[in-house]
């Protein structure tokens, strides 16, 4: 059996445009994040059990520092377009291969706690799945 090489994931500066505007400088964080579930059905015999996976469905999670001061702001973009499908492009290692998706934006939080800075968590909606290319953005 052969010994399959793994490289693994060091996020340390990524890519993200959304829309064709380039947000990477905004964010913190950016994940593709699948939830599914099992689907279990019991006969009356014994033996008359079975299980099935139900197919993923998506969300982007960003992590993102809120800034309300600037016009173009990731905030600003996410409060001004809920709702809306837009096309996202996420590199997790800058430069690197990317993942594609149509998502429904929804906005962040507004304000913080005293002598931090705002930072806010969104989880957009994903229409499909995110798809990998070997290109980069």
């Amino acid at each position: 059996m052969p010994t399959i090489p793994i490289e693994p994931l060091f996020m340390d500066a990524a890519d993200l445009n959304i829309d064709g505007d380039d947000y990477a400088a905004h964010i913190s964080g950016a994940s593709f994040v699948p939830t599914t579930s099992q689907v279990n059905w019991t006969g009356a015999k014994p033996g008359a059990v079975f299980t099935r996976q139900t197919r993923a469905t998506w969300v982007l999670n960003l992590n993102f520092g809120q800034d309300w001061e600037s016009a173009e702001s990731l905030s600003q973009y996410l409060h001004d377009n809920e709702g809306e499908v837009k096309p996202i492009t996420l590199a997790p290692v800058s430069g690197g291969k990317s993942f594609t998706a149509d998502v429904v934006i929804a906005p962040g939080t507004i304000g913080a706690e005293i002598n931090t800075f705002g930072v806010s968590t969104v989880a957009l909606g994903v229409q499909g799945r995110p798809e990998f290319t070997t290109v980069a953005p």
